[in-house]
């Protein structure tokens, strides 16, 4: 089944007098949930749908701590889970302070089979 993609304008918000320009974007027909996950767990494996998705809801708990405390924590075949951040750059490096930091993000670099998967996804335009 191909992944349906919607044409959407979009403006420049740095030059708002211009025509906007035309892209495809995904349509999503759903989303799953952690119950959706455990059962589709629980029916390739040997775990209930009730530890598979005790141990999704752990993994949600135990990710942020791991983050703060410096560590990636690499999901083998799903990706590398880590932090970044955004901050004002200084002139000197006796300028730069952690009060700098403008933004803390979470980043996630797929593992490369899974982008090689995702990379054969076929996409149809619709209305």
């Amino acid at each position: 089944m191909k992944h349906k993609a919607k044409t959407i304008a979009k403006r420049n918000p740095a030059k708002p007098e211009e025509a906007p320009k035309y892209y495809l974007n995904p349509v999503y027909t759903g989303t799953y949930t952690f119950d959706d996950l455990a059962k589709d767990i629980a029916d390739i494996s040997t775990v209930s749908e009730i530890d598979s998705a005790a141990t999704l809801r752990a993994l949600v708990k135990v990710l942020p701590n791991l983050l703060s405390k410096g560590i990636r924590v690499n999901m083998e075949g799903l990706g590398i889970f880590s932090l970044g951040i955004n901050c004002e750059g200084s002139e000197t490096e006796d300028e730069v302070t952690v009060e700098k930091i403008k933004r803390i993000r979470l980043r996630f670099a797929p593992a490369h089979d899974l982008k090689k998967e995702i990379s054969k996804t076929d996409f149809e335009k619709v209305n």
